[in-house]
């Protein structure tokens, strides 16, 4: 039996880039848990700074964007072994197959609101394939949304426009600004 909840945090890759530095933030200073992170695709350049912070990585290696089927086999693969507690999944890839996967395993699952994608004005610069594609992705976080037993949100503004969006109660939801304090602004 493990002395401390495990949570594990799923993102597509750990390029340089807001959502994984926020994991990162946020992962290095919990002390009452222990976290792992887990990421889906290839891209790595972060991962020396999680293994520097003492956190554990696990790399699940797929190589096509949208390649949902073999990364939630290979999720599935490794939550069976790991056993979280709890999954916390960032960006809408990560969001998407941890659902299904935490949803058959039985996990509960957090999601995170990182950025405004189904704002109006950003649907108006997008080309007409584009929006399709945000609308069919759209759909399934709609459709999906209902299994996360919570969300984060980096700002009120992009809470407020998910939870419109997505059709998702605010009470679901706890603002944390980018897992950095705001003391220093």
């Amino acid at each position: 039996m493990r002395e401390k909840p495990y949570i594990a945090f799923l993102i597509d890759t750990l390029q340089t880039g807001g959502a994984e530095k926020s994991i990162l933030a946020i992962a290095s200073k919990l002390k009452l848990v222990q976290p792992v992170v887990c990421h889906i695709y290839q891209n790595d350049e972060l991962k020396h700074h999680f293994n520097k912070s003492g956190i554990r990585v696990i790399s699940l290696d797929v190589k096509g964007p949208y390649s949902f089927k073999e990364a939630s086999n290979k999720l599935h693969s490794v939550l069976k072994q790991e056993k979280p507690d709890l999954v916390v999944a960032t960006l809408l890839r990560s969001e998407l197959i941890s659902r299904w996967v935490c949803k058959r395993m039985n996990i509960p699952n957090v999601g995170t609101f990182v950025s405004d994608t189904y704002a109006p004005n950003a649907l108006q610069t997008m080309s007409w394939l584009m929006c399709i594609k945000v609308r069919f992705f759209w759909l399934l976080n709609v459709l999906t949304a209902r299994w996360c037993v919570a969300f984060l949100a980096n700002s009120e503004s992009i809470k407020q426009s998910n939870c419109n969006a997505l059709y998702v109660s605010p009470h679901k939801v706890k603002v944390i600004y980018r897992g950095r304090t705001t003391d220093n602004f």
